[in-house]
């Protein structure tokens, strides 16, 4: 938390402003995002979220547990 209000902090030392922000759905991004635009004075900024933008993409088999993942027939190819 405190890593992204000081890049909050030096970005508005350097005068960015934001229109859109964009970041992936993981909680710290968006938590992240929220805390450098409150640093800026820019909290009513949108914050668009995907999955696209996840560091890590598991295809199929996002949401299964480890008994489910275990079971898939793919995993045996």
């Amino acid at each position: 938390m405190e890593e992204a209000q000081n890049c909050g902090k030096q970005l508005k030392v350097l005068n960015f402003e934001f229109d859109l922000v964009f970041t992936s759905i993981l909680n710290r991004s968006i938590l992240t995002a929220w805390l450098i635009l409150e640093e800026l004075g820019q909290a009513w900024v949108s914050v668009e979220s995907s999955w696209f933008l996840d560091e890590r993409h598991y295809g199929g088999l996002i949401g299964l547990n480890r008994e489910q993942m275990a079971l898939n027939p793919a995993r045996n190819k």
